[in-house]
Order: structure tokens, then sequence, then C-alpha cells
């Protein structure tokens, strides 16, 4: 018979080897637990990524049919406001020949300046179309119409720094030219259409001054539009051309349905980048 001794011994060896399986079998659930936990949130991670790139996705068709619902109403509206001025134009037009006519003035009724408003010049001034007018009638913005009723000199003061701000442009090297680009110096012009034509004309050109580019900006009747020419080009062919002609002793001009042909249009940083290198 085994001594007590031995018998404890073994029991304790026992003891000892259940505790060493309970020991691994545990360590072995904690691996796995690790391991699922790991898989869980790897899984995790990719239904995020998924999910982000699907968001990314929604939220791109859903800003380009923003875009193009926005231009859809912006040419609804324009198309509106043509409408409303054909009607306005062609109600003033009715009316105008309903009107009976005014009694004729007779040339003795004007005995000096005091009936100054009876003669036939302030009569054609009264009916001449102002240029706040003609931009009032085509549904030009308020803000546009603010910055139309502007004197010249203000006007191009201040069109000059709208464009240099919304355009990130340089500041000018000296006062031959108004600003800067990629390096290269850039002369801006702003002009208003004429009363009552789609038409404008950019003033002062001068050849001599130092510049590489024309910026050419258009007060129109729902935004500020502007276009690029190389200075080379324009003070060089289209002046062959007569497309840019004297202007008396201030330099040179030049109708805007004459250049279009040869102007780049400019509506963002991006397009400057591309035009002007």
């Amino acid at each position: 018979m085994e001594s007590n001794a031995s018998t404890a011994k073994k029991q304790q060896n026992a003891v000892v080897d259940a505790a060493k399986k309970e020991a691994d079998a545990a360590k072995k659930i904690q691996k796995a637990e690790a391991v699922a936990a790991k898989k869980i949130q790897k899984a995790d991670a990719v239904a995020t990524k998924k999910q982000q790139k699907a968001d990314a996705v929604a939220a791109k068709k859903q800003q380009k049919a923003d875009a193009v619902a926005a231009k859809k109403q912006q040419k609804a509206d324009a198309v509106s406001a043509k409408a409303k001025f054909v009607a306005e134009k062609a109600e003033a037009s009715n009316a105008k020949k309903a009107k009976k006519p005014e009694a004729v003035v007779e040339k003795n009724d004007i005995d000096g300046l005091q009936d100054w408003s009876k003669t036939v010049a302030f009569a054609g001034m009264a009916n001449a179309t102002t240029q706040a007018a003609y931009y009032n009638t085509h549904g030009a913005t308020e803000a546009i119409l603010k910055i139309v009723d502007l004197p010249s000199k203000q006007l191009g003061t201040y069109v000059e720094k709208i464009v240099i701000e919304s355009l990130g442009l340089g500041p000018r090297t000296s006062t031959q030219n108004d600003a800067t680009f990629n390096g290269k110096k850039i002369e801006i012009k702003a002009a208003r259409y004429w009363s009552g034509k789609d038409e404008c004309v950019w003033q002062h050109l001068e050849p001599d001054h130092d510049y590489d580019y024309a910026l050419f900006v258009l007060i129109d009747f729902q935004t500020i539009k502007a276009w690029s020419i190389k200075k080379s080009l324009l003070m060089g062919e289209l002046r062959e051309k007569n497309i840019v002609t004297p202007q008396g002793k201030q330099g040179f001009w030049t109708k805007k349905s004459a250049l279009m042909p040869y102007l780049t249009p400019i509506f963002n940083i991006k397009d400057l980048h591309t035009s002007i290198m």
C-alpha cells in the first residue's frame, strides 16, 4: 500500500494539473474572445468606411442635383424676367399709342428760362432711357443697381477692389497696372451696359503701361462678368484690325461686341490659372 505521503502528493499533483488545465482553458477562451473582438472591430471599421463612402457619394449626388436645380431655377428666373420685360415694353408701347397727343407748345409760349420744361429738348431728354432704368427693366438685383448708380470713377475703383478680392489677385507693382497673378501684371477695366443696348465700351487703354494681361469687367444684370486677354494681342493685332481704336488723347478704347471673339471668360480662380500663365 502506498503511504499517506505518496497519496497526498498525487492528490496535490492532480490539483495542480487541474488548475493548470483550467488556466490554459481560460487563456484559450480569452485569446478567442480577443480574436473575435478584433474581428468585430475590423468589421465595424470596414462598415463605417463603407458608410462614409456611401454618404460622400450621396452628398456629392445631392450637391450635383442641387446645382442642376439652381441652374434651372436661374434660367427660369431669367426667362421670367425677360418675359416680364417684354410684357412691360408692350404695355408701355400700347399705352403710348393709346395716349392722346399732347397739345403742341407754340414757340410764343416759351418766353425765357422759366419755361425750360416746355422745350422740345427737355421733352427728348425726359423720354430717354437712363442706365439705371435699363438695368431695372432687365431685372437687375439691388446690389447691381448700387454699383450702376455710382459715378464712373467710383465705379471703376470699387469694381476693381471687388474683382481683386473675389479672384484672389495680388498687389499691383506700380501705378501702371492694377494687380498681379501667377507673376503676371494685370490691368482691370470695368464698364456698364449702354442705355438700351447689349453693348459697352472699355476705355483708357494705355499701350505703354506696364501690364501683361487685361481683365475686362462688365456689370451684368444679375452678376459681374469678366474676361481676360493678353496685352500683346490687345495692343498688337487688334489695333491693326481697328478693333481697339484711339480715344483722342486718353489712350485707346474698344467695344464689347467687337472684342468678344478674342476674350477668355473668367468665372473663378481656376479659370485664371488656365488663362494667365
